[in-house]
């Protein structure tokens, strides 16, 4: 989906591109309803990966410092901002029409809002976080320190 983005941005729209017409209608009006299904099937995948991800990070670990859950909220939003705007970008509404005026403008947001995304979960995986007991596994054996001294 970012990538996607990117593509637009970066080479579908020419800088110069006006002739009376919204530039994205111009350069992508024909592929819009293609542009629609596949930005609907990544939201979905990523939407559900990124859920059952967090999901099982919460489950397997025992605590996660308070800053984890504020950057994953703002990765999420980050996130739910891209899929909005992709999704506006082959809508039939007012609001849809108004983006594409400015097309260039909220692509640049879009992959900005991407790279935040990217950016957020690459720290997130650095984060330190202290594993759950297991409860079936057996207990750890530790040999005492020697502190005789010959």
């Amino acid at each position: 989906l970012r990538g996607g983005v990117f593509y637009l941005r970066s080479f579908a729209v020419p800088p110069s591109a006006s002739n009376g017409i919204a530039p994205a209608d111009q350069f992508f009006g024909g592929r819009r309803a293609v542009w629609a299904k596949w930005t609907g099937i990544a939201t979905a995948l990523l939407l559900v990966a990124g859920i059952f991800n967090y999901v099982l990070i919460i489950k397997q670990h025992e605590r996660l410092d308070p800053s984890y859950h504020m950057l994953m909220g703002l990765k999420m939003l980050a996130a739910i901002g891209v899929f909005l705007l992709a999704a506006l970008f082959a809508g039939r509404t007012s609001a849809a029409d108004k983006i594409r005026q400015k097309w260039r403008t909220w692509l640049t947001l879009c992959v900005v809002l991407g790279i935040v995304a990217v950016t957020f979960g690459s720290v997130l995986r650095t984060y330190p976080r202290v594993k759950k007991a297991d409860a079936n596994a057996a207990p750890q054996l530790v040999a005492p320190a020697n502190t005789a001294t010959p």
